[in-house]
């Protein structure tokens, strides 16, 4: 089967929800996008084997993105709170955004007026267009015996991400994703059921996790998972011996860069190391 499709989209305007005082109560704008698609689904050779496949091209009309900045804190007058910074311009951020740098020991002595600054995000619209290809892989060669896998690529661009970022890349999403997975069913009567080992890879590509810095770029990595099961017949139960991480793969989930926004500090997860696990499974 061919089929090629054509869709608008649209999700409606939103507001700042984690607002620090009254000047960054903002609404944000929403998404517009028009997307098309063409694929194939197809089975092959007596259903052994499933290949499904499309590429796809998405145009965003408008898309908002947060920019990180600062601003001077508001005293309870309404007026900056004194201190040792004053604010810069944030041209990523649009004609009105801020940053803040720390005065000099020589602006302080020579009498330069410093003020308190706290983080602030800023939303500007980022229309850009997705490319990509998609691809999902089932086959069964011979009996008991299987294997599927998907592979995914996008790409983002926009003048206007390329001219506000440092990366070019859209913040947490990877360009390539990929996952493969074998099993084999082994009889064993003797057993009343049969055996079956599995082996799972899953890829993901590099990520960005700052738009203005490239300290935190994280390069792909791959991810092994292996389970073994026995199946009963007798008695439909099932029990599964496996590992996630198999080779205690170390990579980390994500960041949250305070730094972006006048903090020292930075918070990140690392992913779980090896894990085994022990399942029984009974049906009724």
């Amino acid at each position: 089967m061919l089929y090629v499709s054509a869709a608008t989209g649209f999700r409606l305007p939103s507001f700042n929800s984690r607002p620090l005082q009254p000047t960054q109560v903002a609404q944000i704008p929403g998404d517009e996008i028009l997307s098309y698609e063409f694929g194939t689904k197809t089975d092959l050779f007596d259903r052994k084997l499933r290949v499904n496949a499309d590429v796809f091209y998405t145009d965003y009309k408008t898309r908002p993105a947060g920019v990180s900045g600062q601003e001077y804190l508001l005293g309870p007058n309404g007026q900056p709170v004194t201190g040792t910074q004053v604010t810069i311009p944030l041209p990523s951020g649009g004609p009105n955004a801020t940053s803040c740098r720390t005065l000099s020991a020589a602006e302080i002595s020579g009498g330069t007026q410093g003020f308190q600054c706290i983080g602030r995000t800023y939303y500007v619209n980022t229309p850009g267009k997705v490319k990509g290809v998609e691809a999902e892989v089932e086959a069964r060669p011979f009996e008991r015996f299987s294997i599927s896998g998907s592979l995914g690529y996008s790409k983002f661009s926009s003048a206007d991400l390329d001219a506000r970022t440092v990366n070019k890349r859209l913040v947490g999403i990877p360009d390539w994703t990929g996952n493969i997975g074998m099993q084999y069913e082994v009889p064993t009567p003797v057993l009343r059921g049969g055996i079956t080992p599995r082996l799972d890879w899953f890829y993901q590509g590099s990520i960005v996790h700052s738009a203005v810095s490239t300290t935190y770029n994280q390069p792909g990595y791959g991810v092994f998972n292996a389970r073994v099961t026995y199946d009963n017949d007798d008695h439909d139960i099932s029990l599964s011996l496996g590992a996630t991480n198999l080779t205690n793969k170390g990579y980390w989930r994500n960041f949250f860069i305070y730094q972006e926004l006048g903090y020292p500090n930075v918070e990140a997860q690392p992913a779980p190391p090896r894990e085994w696990f022990l399942t029984l499974r009974k049906k009724f």
